[in-house]
This record gives structure tokens, sequence and C-alpha cells, in this order.
């Protein structure tokens, strides 16, 4: 009996096919599986596979296996995994083997197996197994194939269980032309989804890139497609919302009724308003999607510390609030990328504004660490009650306590994640009452792969 030891991993059985894995070895491990659950009471198991050009011999073999134990097999065909896994529950039959090789290369296959409800086999149930097949005592008989189509009861699964409300949405996905290929389209479908679909057709080859998502150039297409979609929606409402600013303003300006006048300062706030929504919805869904990316450099922090205190004077002024860059004893460097650190220091330092009452203070301080440098900033407003605290990063988190002041509720979530993108973090400490310090940590040395968010 000729069995590759090595391809009996943690969490699966997988090789290259042919040279590691082929024909003969999904039949000898179908019958080591059929005799196995059939010595522990088993009657019947479920079998499907994935669409890597070797799957379906190597599940013809698999099956041939099985069955020559006298287990009886439902098969699914082509499924995804996640279509396997269901089967099981609805079925209620719990031993069963999945012909993938999930996200590894497409040269490679393999098999997910489980004997009962416990779930897939690992560790040393996989290496047990192995050595029960290289004892070689199969079981005897002549099972019964089956089909099963899934694709019905998995659909109405989302169908019953899913509710995005009445709201239309945007939504690109890209399967890679894997297996998620078969039932994506008409699983989102299902929903109030505008879809966007790229390499939507099932082809084992793979032909634009492998389906993993982890390795960063497999976004690239949808990067580029979310991209045009951010691009065409800004570009579609930045007209609109330019024409009402010009309107409001000509009211304001030129109408001769007060009232009149009023009305257009009230329409041209509500135009900023949007506009300044608008923008950090853009700068949101472009960091989150990778489309921009922060570039760090080493810079001196106190500078760009007393770059942010020029650029938001005279908004602190205009509510008669101090601010000023305490003074440090020693330089402190950080790796950071200088034009989206200092947007995150400003979001940071207009919250501090907007919620310090006049006569308060805004303070800004450079602390230097060994393997981080620290941006303090620090008011004396209105604080924020400690249950709040893991809440104010979320996006549109609004606090109970400033309904009634302006804001949308996304500058402390976009600060947060352009700090995130660089290796940094932020921390916050706030007392009712006595005001808040938001500590921004960015890394003394350059870290590599942290851009991505």
């Amino acid at each position: 009996m000729k069995i590759n030891k090595l391809m009996f991993r943690e969490y699966d059985i997988r090789g290259i096919y042919p040279t590691e894995i082929d024909e003969d070895t999904a039949y000898t491990i179908g019958l080591g599986f059929g005799s196995y659950i059939k010595e522990h009471g088993k009657t019947t198991c479920i079998v499907g596979h994935d669409n890597r050009l070797s799957s379906p011999v190597l599940y013809e073999a698999l099956v041939k296996g099985i069955l020559s134990t006298g287990i009886n097999i439902i098969s699914l065909g082509l499924c995804t995994t996640p279509m396997y896994y269901y089967a099981c529950i609805k079925l209620q039959v719990y031993s069963g083997v999945m012909v993938t090789a999930s996200h590894n290369p497409k040269d490679d296959n393999g098999f997910k197996f489980a004997f009962d409800e416990s779930g897939n086999c690992k560790g040393q149930e996989i290496q047990d197994f192995l050595a029960y097949i290289l004892n070689g005592k199969f079981q005897e008989g002549q099972g019964l194939l089956s089909t099963y189509d899934i694709e019905p009861d998995y659909l109405e699964l989302f169908k019953n269980n899913l509710h995005f409300g009445s709201r239309r949405i945007k939504v690109v996905i890209d399967p890679g032309n894997g297996t998620t290929s078969i039932i994506a389209k008409k699983l989102y479908e299902m929903f109030p989804i505008d879809l966007i679909v790229i390499n939507g057709e099932s082809d084992g080859h793979f032909p634009n890139h492998h389906p993993d998502p982890c390795v960063e150039e497999n976004l690239n297409q949808r990067k580029e497609k979310i991209q045009t979609m951010i691009s065409d929606i800004s570009h579609q409402t930045a007209i609109p919302i330019s024409n009402i600013l010009v309107y409001s303003q000509l009211l304001e300006e030129d109408c001769a009724d007060p009232q009149m006048r009023e009305y257009g300062t009230v329409i041209r706030q509500q135009g900023e308003k949007l506009q300044f929504l608008l923008d950090s919805l853009v700068k949101i869904s472009r960091l989150e999607n990778g489309i921009i990316q922060t570039v760090p450099q080493k810079g001196e922090l106190r500078e760009l510390a007393c770059q942010v205190k020029c650029l938001m004077e005279q908004k602190a002024g205009e509510k008669q609030i101090s601010l000023e860059v305490k003074p440090g004893k020693e330089k402190a460097y950080a790796w950071f990328d200088r034009k989206w650190t200092r947007e995150a220091l400003m979001n940071l330092v207009d919250n501090a504004v907007k919620y310090t009452p006049a006569g308060g203070k805004v303070t800004l301080e450079v602390v230097s660490y060994s393997l981080f440098s620290r941006i303090d900033v620090r008011d004396t407003g209105i604080g924020i009650e400690e249950e709040e605290l893991p809440e104010i990063f979320h996006r549109f988190y609004r606090s109970r306590d400033v309904l009634s002041e302006e804001g949308v509720g996304l500058g402390l979530y976009l600060a947060r994640e352009i700090v995130r993108s660089q290796g940094g973090y932020i921390k916050v400490s706030s007392k009712k009452g006595e005001g808040s310090v938001f500590s921004v940590f960015l890394p003394s040395e350059k870290r590599e792969n942290v851009s991505r968010l």
C-alpha cells in the first residue's frame, strides 16, 4: 500500500496532484473512511467536492472506495465547503468527506473529513486514521449511492435569517473563479443589493488569480472595481452638492429679504455638512479597501503637532479656546505617514475643540518611548462616561450627551483606522466633567505589511 504519510496534516489530508495524491490514494482513503465509520456503527455518509480540475476524478475514486465497504453515500456533487457542512446538519448525517484543498494552490487537493458530530478530524485524530489505513483491515460490502441537491435548502437558510431592510446597497464580490462562483450570485441577488461580480464563472484553472483573499495581489481587481464605483458615487453627488452651496451663497449675498438670507445660511450649513459626510465616507471606504495606503516615513512628531496647531488655531479661537503644543525636553521620532497622520490628529483636535466649553484649553504633548512615541491631545471639555469609551470609535456613534452638537460620528473612527494602518493605536482616558486625553501611539521603528486596513 503506497501512502505518502506527509499528506496527513494538522487539519486535513492534502498533497499535490498527481505526484503526491492520485486516484489510488483517494480509493484507499475511501476504503479506510468507510471501514472506520462502519466499525463505529455508521451506515451513511455525505460526500462533496470543489471545482479544482483534479476534484472529479479524486471524488469518483473516493466514492468507489467508500461504497465497497458497504457504506451508503449521499452525494452532493459540486458544492462549496459551507454547503457541505450545512448538508450534514440539514440531513443529520455527520459522517462525511469534502474533496477540497481550500485556499491552497490549484495543483493541491485533498480531503476534509468527519467521523461523527464532533466535527472535522484534526491533529492526533488524523494521525490515528493514518495508522488505521496502514493496518489495512478494511470492511467489505456494497453501499448505495444517492444524490441530494443542497442548493435550495442553503439559499433558503440565508433568505430566512438575513434581513437588510428595504435600502439597496452596492456590493462588489470576487469569487476568483473558485467554487463559490456556483452559488454567490444567486445568494446575493435574493437581497436588495446592486451586485457587481468579478471573475464569477466557475473555472478550476483559476485564470485571473488564485481565489485566496489572504494574498494582497489577489485583491487588485476588486480594489479597482470598488475604486471605480466610489469615484462614480463621488462624482454623481459632488455636482448637486456644489450647486446647493453656490445657490445658498447667492441667497445669503444678493437677496434683499432678511428671512430668505437666513434660509440661505441654513441651506449652506447643511450643504457643507453633507459635503463633509460624503468626503469622510469616501476616505473611509478607500482606506478600508486598501485603495489608499499609508506610507510611513521617519519623522519628528513635535513638528507635526505644531503644524496641526497652526491649522486648527482659527477654529479654536472662534470658541475662545486656548490651543497649544507643550514644550518637550527632547525630540520624539516615529514612523508615520505625514499627510494621513496630520488628518487623524486634526480629527482628534477638532473633536476636543467641539466638546470643550469657551474659555477651555486643548493641549498637544509629545512623549518618546523605546518602542513607540506618543502624541496626547488633552482637553478640559465635558468628558465621556466610562461605559461609552468602548463605543466612541465606532462608525456614526455619537454620545447621547452631544446629540445637539454638529457632527456625524466619523472623525474618531477615521482617526483610529489611519493610526492602525501604520502599526499604531489610540488610547483614551476621560472623566466626566473634567475632560479627555486621546493618546496616539506610533512605532519608533519601521514596520512592514501594516498599510492595508
